[in-house]
């Protein structure tokens, strides 16, 4: 893939195009975080909802109604704080390859910014494009983000930091009040420990305290504030998106209910939420839990980024000590981590093959699929998980497992299942999710 590094020795260039794909926010974002070489006269801020998504394949369209009205309601919460600051939003339906291309050609752009992803659809689409730019154009595929851990000591500094490390106060079992939990048991999936195959990779060793941790942490990973102002809009650019409806008729119609009715999509939702969760007193500790988990769809559409929940964590050690919501918020990130660093080691010639083969074209008119995507099993707690799932979006983990588990346990078709959570969840992560069934399944990862 042809990726740009250096700076235009000409000067600043004139028209820049921010490709927005899982990175729907302004804040720590390094995409509109430009030096000032690379600062543009001109900036036009775009994201393609791929047509794919939409289109049902192997009888199930990848994008369900939840978290496309999500989507949306994030996209029109970025475009009211872009307007803010002078720009603008472009939002098309259609192949995301295609799309851009005839933006960069019809303005003459100079920079495309990008985030890197190594999900098989961002990873292909950007391969795509980098082939097809014209030589004018530089791309600049700016790193991911994540939790970058600094060396111990001279003998690591040697080693890359690829491998995940679990802070000691999630592993362990602090007093929460005046009782003692085991906080990784309930809640955080056993497939996100640190496996093996990942510590041999350099890991790094764990003789750090809570308070060295968070202390390097904070060294490698400053947060990038909200930019106050960005370039101005190129004026024979087209701006703004089709309504919902447009898209799908389904997705606008459909309305949340239960413990998510109030959920929004978009970065200020997300922030005030994260604010909420960690300074508010919650009714019950179930209710901190599940608040803690119900952040990760902002985390999946990067409404919200790792080190923004981080300095908020940290902030609140400093002045309250630990909390039960820190612990969950700790864990959702490093499962969250371990599967992104899993995918990252893919190699190329392997990465389509993490969504597992094709079914065949009708493999969700399978009988048995049918029944359990329905909640037709007779399995009271089967049943019951699914209903509110297709409901909410939205299912705490330890139910999702279950769901997972009971599929499986019927001989069902594992790929199947992760099509099914994948059309459903609001907080759906290539990464994540793809990883946990490929684990639940016996799949090599």
């Amino acid at each position: 893939m042809r990726e740009a590094i250096s700076t235009n020795s000409g000067g600043p260039p004139e028209t820049s195009l921010v490709w927005l794909r899982h990175d729907l926010r302004l804040e720590d974002n390094p995409v509109f975080a430009l030096p000032s070489v690379r600062r543009p006269y001109q900036l036009l801020v775009m994201y393609v909802l791929d047509q794919r998504w939409l289109t049902p394949v192997e009888g199930l369209p990848r994008l369900g109604p939840a978290r496309l009205r999500l989507l949306w309601q994030s996209l029109m919460n970025l475009r009211g704080m872009l307007l803010r600051r002078g720009s603008d939003l472009l939002v098309r339906v259609g192949d995301p390859v295609s799309e851009v291309l005839a933006q960069v050609r019809q303005h003459d752009v100079d920079c495309l910014e990008v985030s890197h992803s190594r999900t098989p659809d961002d990873a292909g689409n950007l391969q795509r494009l980098a082939a097809q730019l014209p030589a004018s154009t530089r791309l600049h595929c700016h790193p991911r983000e994540g939790l970058v851990l600094e060396p111990l000591d001279e003998r690591d500094a040697t080693q890359e930091p690829t491998a995940l490390w679990t802070p000691p106060y999630v592993m362990e079992s602090p007093a929460h009040g005046a009782k003692a939990m085991s906080l990784a048991a309930p809640e955080l999936p056993a497939s996100s420990r640190l496996s093996p195959a990942l510590a041999s990779r350099g890991a790094m060793s764990l003789r750090l305290d809570d308070a060295q941790w968070w202390t390097r942490h904070a060294s490698r990973n400053p947060l990038q504030g909200l930019p106050c102002s960005l370039p101005p809009w190129p004026e024979s650019a087209s701006r703004g998106f089709p309504p919902l409806k447009a898209v799908c008729a389904t997705a606008s119609a459909w309305q949340p209910v239960g413990e998510i009715a109030t959920l929004q999509g978009g970065e200020e939702p997300a922030r005030e939420q994260l604010s909420s969760l960690v300074w508010s007193r919650p009714e019950s500790e179930d209710a901190e839990v599940q608040a803690a988990w119900r952040l990760s769809a902002w985390l999946a559409q990067g409404c919200i980024s790792p080190r923004r929940i981080l300095q908020a964590l940290a902030e609140h050690r400093r002045e309250m000590g630990e909390s039960l919501a820190a612990h969950q918020l700790m864990a959702v990130l490093l499962q969250r981590e371990y599967w992104q660093r899993v995918l990252q080691a893919q190699p190329e010639e392997s990465l389509m093959g993490w969504y597992g083969e094709a079914l065949e074209k009708e493999a969700a008119c399978d009988v048995a699929f049918q029944r359990w995507r329905e909640g037709r099993t007779g399995d009271v707690r089967v049943d019951r998980a699914m209903h509110r799932l297709t409901r909410e979006g939205w299912l705490p983990w330890h139910e999702r497992q279950h769901l997972a588990r009971a599929w499986l346990a019927a001989g069902g078709d594992w790929r199947l299942g992760a099509r099914w959570f994948e059309h459903c969840l609001l907080d759906f992560d290539a990464a994540v999710h793809w990883g946990e069934w490929r684990h639940l399944a016996g799949q090599p990862v």
